[in-house]
C-alpha cells in the first residue's frame, strides 16, 4: 500500500519520529511495517481514518480494535473519535465488560 509519510507524520507522533529522526526508515523511500495478519483490517481502518477522519467500521469490537491500534501508533484524533463512537453505541453487559477490559489495558 502506498501512503504519504507527511500525512502519517502529521497525524501521529509515532510516525513523525519514525520518518524524521535519522532512523534508517527516515532515509528510505519505502518502509515496511510488520504486523500480524489479524491486525491488517484494523490497521487499514486506522490508515483510512488518518486520511479521511472517518471510520467505516461500526461494531464495538472493531472500533475497540481501532482504538487499540490508534493508541499503539499514537493517533490521538482517532482515539477521541473511537471514544465518541463507543459512548454512543448501545451498552450491553457484554460490551461493558469488553470496554472495561480494554480500558484496564490502556490505563
Amino acid at each position: 500500500m502506498h501512503i504519504s509519510s507527511p500525512i502519517l507524520a502529521a497525524k501521529s507522533p509515532f510516525f513523525y519520529k519514525l520518518f524524521s529522526n535519522g532512523m534508517r526508515e527516515s532515509e528510505q523511500r519505502h518502509v515496511t511495517l510488520r504486523i500480524r495478519a489479524s491486525e491488517e483490517a484494523t490497521l487499514m481502518d486506522l490508515l483510512n481514518f488518518m486520511y479521511s477522519n472517518t471510520l467505516s467500521t461500526t461494531t464495538p469490537t472493531a472500533v475497540l480494535d481501532v482504538l487499540m491500534a490508534a493508541d499503539k501508533f499514537e493517533v490521538a484524533s482517532c482515539m477521541r473519535y473511537c471514544n465518541r463512537l463507543l459512548r454512543n453505541l448501545p451498552m450491553t453487559c457484554e460490551s461493558a465488560l469488553l470496554y472495561l477490559g480494554i480500558f484496564l489495558l490502556l490505563f
